[in-house]
C-alpha cells in the first residue's frame, strides 16, 4: 500500500522559519551552489514548490531549530478553516460574506 507523504508549500516553509518566501528562495539557490544544506523541494510538474515534511523535520533536527512542524497548519488548511467559518456565519445569520480574494480562491 502506498503511503501519501505529507508535504509543505513555500508559504508553510516561510512560516516555519519565520522568514519571507524570498528568503526561502535564496536559501534554495544557496543550497544548489553548495553553500548550505537546505532541503530541496520534491520534483513536481509545473512551478509549484513543495517539500516533504520529513525532510524539513530532519533539517530542523540537524540544525537544532526549535519548531514544532507536526503542529503547523498549512496555508491551505488555514484557508479552508477560514472559509468554513465564513460559511457558518452566512448560514447562522443569513449575511452573505465574500472571500477577500476571490481570484486567488478560484485557483485553489
Amino acid at each position: 500500500m502506498n503511503r501519501i507523504e505529507p508535504v509543505l508549500q513555500m508559504e508553510d516553509i516561510a512560516e516555519i522559519f519565520r522568514v519571507s518566501p524570498q528568503t526561502v528562495a535564496r536559501w534554495l539557490r544557496d543550497a544548489k551552489r553548495g553553500e548550505n544544506s537546505f532541503p530541496q523541494p520534491l520534483n513536481t510538474p509545473g512551478r509549484k514548490l513543495i517539500w516533504s515534511r520529513d525532510s524539513v523535520e530532519m533539517y530542523l533536527n540537524e540544525n537544532q531549530q526549535v519548531v514544532n512542524v507536526p503542529q503547523l497548519e498549512s496555508a491551505t488548511q488555514q484557508r479552508a478553516r477560514h472559509n468554513a467559518a465564513l460559511a457558518e456565519i452566512e448560514r447562522k445569520h443569513g449575511i452573505p460574506i465574500k472571500p477577500q480574494n476571490r481570484k486567488r480562491d478560484a485557483k485553489l
